[in-house]
């Protein structure tokens, strides 16, 4: 009962929106993916002693995006840094995030970017090679930075909206 009025002050409610960033880092920076699987919002919600239901009103309320979207970016945008700084395999990256199967990463990731982790591996890598894309190329690189500009705009209203990101001027 006293979690829940402390939460209701402004101060509380950006903690939790920085205590969620700060654990989705640390989730997929971590083993945690590799061992415990894709992290679901009782995970986090019970990180920061809510219910579930709390937690997700709360996070939607605050940012315009469920818990389970902020969870959904943050492993899209590790995907794509693993995809182009490392040398994993997509199957290694799949694992790592979290995913049993890697080809239920791959359908998820192309779901959400518009192209696959190869495709998108051979876009913005160093291994690109031109002639193995073919047509898919232009689309797949418009339909990519579309969705990015998209989540990147959704994700910064709503974190501008928490007023976690300073304002100047």
């Amino acid at each position: 009962e006293m979690q829940r009025s402390l939460v209701g002050s402004e101060m509380c409610k950006e903690t939790v929106l920085v205590q969620f960033e700060n654990l989705l880092d640390d989730y997929f920076q971590g083993k945690n993916a590799e061992n415990k699987g894709y992290p679901t919002v009782k995970y986090f919600a019970d990180k920061v002693f809510l219910s579930p239901n709390y937690f997700g009103d709360l996070i939607k309320k605050e940012t315009g995006q469920t818990a389970q979207q902020h969870i959904l970016f943050k492993l899209i945008s590790m995907a794509k840094d693993r995809i182009v700084n490392t040398n994993q395999s997509v199957s290694e990256i799949a694992y790592g995030l979290g995913f049993q199967y890697a080809q239920h990463f791959s359908r998820l990731f192309k779901k959400n970017v518009g192209c696959s982790p190869n495709e998108y591996k051979k876009l913005n890598g160093s291994t690109f090679d031109s002639g193995s894309v073919g047509r898919s190329k232009s689309n797949c690189i418009q339909m990519a930075q579309e969705q990015l500009l998209c989540m990147e705009t959704t994700y910064w209203l709503g974190r501008q909206i928490t007023g976690i990101i300073p304002h100047y001027g």
